[in-house]
């Protein structure tokens, strides 16, 4: 094994560790830059049906995917409880960067799911109708500001 691979490897291993120490990176990176970006406090992976608690006591679930393709039409993890106020779906391009993100209310997310038996449980699809919902808060250049290491709304 060549040891560019074996060096990739290696980060990758240091990244799950420093994460959370759950494999879905991801998930677990999109978790951190939605608490970053609305100050709130990531539970424990244990946490049943939400990832994030804000200083109001607002709970938020966050789902999140990279978009391979460039179609950003796909199927967000399942949600088996709606214990939570507010979904952030996050799309990531494969180079890191935020193809799309909102803050969805769980009222408006559950008008958007479908039931899926086979995994007990809720999936939503980030069609544009999703994406696009009235009550859908866009945030994604907020948070490619925050990726790029400057505060949203500076100049």
């Amino acid at each position: 094994m060549d040891a560019r691979t074996v060096g990739l490897w290696r980060q990758y291993n240091q990244l799950v560790a420093a994460l959370g120490s759950t494999s879905n990176v991801v998930g677990e990176f999109a978790e951190r830059l939605i608490a970053d970006h609305l100050g709130g406090t990531l539970l424990k992976a244990s946490a049943k049906s939400a990832d994030i608690k804000l200083p109001d006591g607002r709970l938020i679930q966050v789902k999140a995917r990279i978009i391979r393709d460039g179609v950003p039409a796909t199927s967000l993890g399942i949600i088996r409880t709606w214990d939570f106020h507010v979904l952030a779906a996050v799309l990531f391009d494969p180079d890191g960067s935020v193809l799309r993100a909102v803050l969805v209310p769980v009222e408006a997310a559950k008008m958007c799911a479908r039931t899926n038996g086979l995994q007990n449980g809720w999936v939503i699809v980030t069609t544009k109708a999703f994406l696009d919902h009235e009550q859908a808060e866009d945030i994604t250049d907020a948070l490619n500001q925050l990726l790029a290491g400057s505060p949203a709304g500076a100049e």
